[in-house]
């Protein structure tokens, strides 16, 4: 009888069939993803760039030559990931939108792995951890892919927000897919067999600490699941003595970044969590009011998918298990921690795109869990016709721009030749010999002193441990004698000043979010004591020099005429005119608001 190899091959194609039919899914939702992604050079995401070159040049963890230790970056991770890229010369924005990518891809990959562990469920009050069995969620072969296929074409394709944060190239979406992999592994721990050790809440732990050298204040969130595994697992002893190892190994990283950096909080814990500013409540209420449809058919899917569960079998889905509970308390974390806090660097609601995943994650599974197959949304879940409606309606509500491209890198390159701030940034470098000895002072802190490669002083106490403690003092006229006394004592040769001028070059002073004199600007009508600290600089030898264009805003260099390299500055800097644009304001430069004015004068001072 001749040996036939066609069971063995129709077997093989039965099994891979579904996985076939996912992937095809989910590489047209990223096709699409990648197509209308538009990488757009992020100031705030040099800042990362900054911290990565200044390492590699034998400066670790400080932003600029000075070498003043600062952790004015949020994730360690992402920084660490940075520095081969910036190692070996390639495009760092690129670099960064490439992470960010990958993390999609991941996030995708462990909403899955969430979706096949929830098979299991510990019995509150079960002995000795007896099981009990709830369903087989993903013993179909078909249902894990169809799964990922759905939630990776709602997360590419449909959410519009994935593709703007992702293009921005900051930390977001590592962050996600650290959220996703705490989530995970909390349902390993669930599924995880008694063993006197379990591996499972070793790796809980792990997810842990990398969420929290990527989002640190996420890490509470993490907390609130470690409580859930102590009330829903039997092995609570051995959950208390990691979770005392976990918290030590905290303890003794920052009394580490004490040692080193001389604080061992961050320069974001004074400049959002400590300083008196308005709250987050505007912020939260926007993100509520955006998502309100979504919020409302998940609740609606939770309640129908409960009223299902019972009048087919006499019991509980949702909280037979704690896992739409652990979703529910990390997502709605997430949202609460912004209510109390001012994000200061947002767009798109990047700070909630865990919630957003988490939110897409509980709806995805509200279709699934059923237990009838004959379900309607479960047949066409498992023919792939509902995610491929999904995908024709994301295609259809966020369509492609007028000449979409898939060459990340070319889309990188594009966006850092055109910045503004790189362009002025490479001037000054190319054209000032002196440059490395140059000290600028400067509120964006990111694309422009990565390019200029001088020292670089903050503004606004990003990178600047000294300026963000600041944000503690009430203000004052003490405050800004202090605020002005710290960037003199740094010998600086160039100030820049942003804003458009009214005519006869008056530029009326804008309270800004980002700066320490923000007291009571929720009342909308408070005038900045940082006008103090200008005169201080006017009283130390700076003057107007020259207005630089080509931004959202023009930038107005002021110098110091008791600079070293003033003769260097006044004769190249207004040469940037002819490159890019440009204007000299013949009268000076007067800074004012309804408390006082201060007239910086044109040279001669």
């Amino acid at each position: 009888m001749p040996l036939s190899l066609s069971p063995i091959f129709n077997r093989l194609n039965q099994v891979n069939r579904p996985w076939l039919g996912a992937g095809l899914l989910l590489m047209l939702g990223f096709l699409h993803f990648l197509l209308r992604l538009d990488v757009q050079c992020n100031d705030d995401t040099y800042i990362y760039f900054n911290y990565a070159r200044t390492f590699l040049e034998g400066h670790p963890f400080c932003y600029d030559s000075r070498g003043i230790p600062s952790e004015g970056f949020t994730s360690l991770l992402f920084l660490l990931l940075l520095l081969p890229f910036e190692a070996l010369g390639i495009n760092m924005m690129f670099a960064a939108v490439l992470l960010n990518c990958l993390a999609i891809g991941l996030t995708i990959w462990l909403a899955g792995s969430i979706f096949r562990g929830w098979e299991w469920s510990w019995e509150k009050g079960a002995e000795k951890g007896e099981k009990i069995k709830l369903r087989s969620i993903g013993s179909s072969h078909w249902k894990v892919p169809a799964f990922m296929a759905v939630f990776g074409v709602f997360l590419l394709a449909w959410e519009d927000k994935t593709a703007l944060v992702t293009g921005r190239a900051l930390e977001t979406m590592l962050g996600v897919a650290a959220v996703f992999w705490g989530v995970e592994r909390f349902v390993f721990v669930l599924k995880e067999k008694n063993k006197v050790t379990g591996k499972g809440i070793g790796s809980f732990m792990v997810a842990a600490g990398v969420l929290y050298l990527i989002r640190p204040e996420l890490l509470p969130g993490m907390a609130l699941l470690g409580l859930l595994l102590l009330i829903y697992h039997p092995r609570r002893k051995h959950l208390l003595i990691a979770g005392s190892l976990f918290a030590l190994g905290i303890l003794l990283y920052h009394l580490a970044k004490a040692v080193y950096f001389g604080d061992p909080f961050p320069t974001a814990y004074y400049r959002k969590i400590t300083s008196d500013q308005v709250t987050g409540y505007m912020y939260v209420r926007g993100f509520i009011l955006e998502y309100l449809w979504h919020f409302l058919f998940l609740g609606g899917l939770a309640a129908g998918t409960e009223a299902w569960s019972w009048w087919k079998n006499k019991r509980s889905l949702w909280f037979q298990s704690p896992i739409p509970l652990a979703i529910a308390l990390m997502g709605g974390y997430n949202i609460a921690f912004y209510y109390y806090v001012m994000p200061l660097v947002e767009y798109g609601f990047r700070h909630f795109m865990p919630a957003i995943g988490l939110m897409y994650l509980g709806m995805c599974m509200g279709i699934f869990f059923h237990h009838c197959d004959g379900f309607k949304p479960v047949a066409m879940m498992k023919k792939y016709i509902l995610p491929a409606l999904v995908l024709g309606v994301s295609i259809y509500q966020n369509p492609l721009p007028k000449n979409p491209s898939l060459n990340l890198y070319q889309k990188a390159h594009t966006s850092t030749e055109d910045f503004y701030y790189l362009k002025l940034g490479r001037f000054i470098h190319d054209k000032l010999p002196s440059h490395r000895d140059l000290t600028m002072v400067f509120g964006d802190a990111g694309a422009l002193p990565y390019e200029a490669r001088c020292r670089f002083v903050d503004l606004n106490g990003l990178s600047e441990p000294y300026i963000a403690k600041l944000f503690q003092i009430e203000d004052g006229e003490e405050k800004a004698k202090l605020y002005a006394d710290y960037i003199l004592s740094q010998h600086p040769d160039i100030i820049v000043l942003a804003g458009d001028t009214t005519v006869g070059g008056r530029l009326p002073h804008a309270i800004s979010m980002h700066d320490p004199f923000r007291h009571n600007l929720h009342w909308g009508h408070y005038d900045s004591y940082k006008l103090e600290a200008f005169e201080q600089f006017r009283q130390a030898g700076f003057g107007y020099l020259y207005t630089a264009t080509g931004y959202f805003y023009p930038l107005h260099f002021l110098v110091n005429k008791n600079s070293p390299h003033f003769a260097e500055m006044y004769k190249t800097l207004p040469q940037f005119q002819d490159e890019v644009g440009g204007y000299i304001l013949p009268m000076g430069l007067e800074v004012y608001n309804r408390r006082m004015a201060v007239c910086f004068e044109r040279p001669p001072f």
